[in-house]
């Protein structure tokens, strides 16, 4: 689990606020055996929330090779 597309955004109670962040194929990258930068095909879970204890939406993405 990595954090990326971090914003703190402050709103009052009852209101709501639209965010918009981009997730770019550098945000993707892992280790390879070789220890090299790579994106790896696969599924990755993207999770939104207030905290990492409480998770408001989530969405599975899958890059393909």
């Amino acid at each position: 689990t990595q954090l990326r597309g971090f914003e703190r955004v402050f709103i009052k109670k009852g209101e709501t606020k639209k965010v918009h962040f981009k997730i770019t194929p550098n945000d993707l990258k892992l280790y390879d055996q070789k220890m090299n930068w790579v994106v790896e095909p696969g599924v990755f879970e993207i999770l939104i929330g207030n905290s990492s204890e409480n998770i408001k939406l989530s969405k599975e993405i899958t890059i393909v090779d």
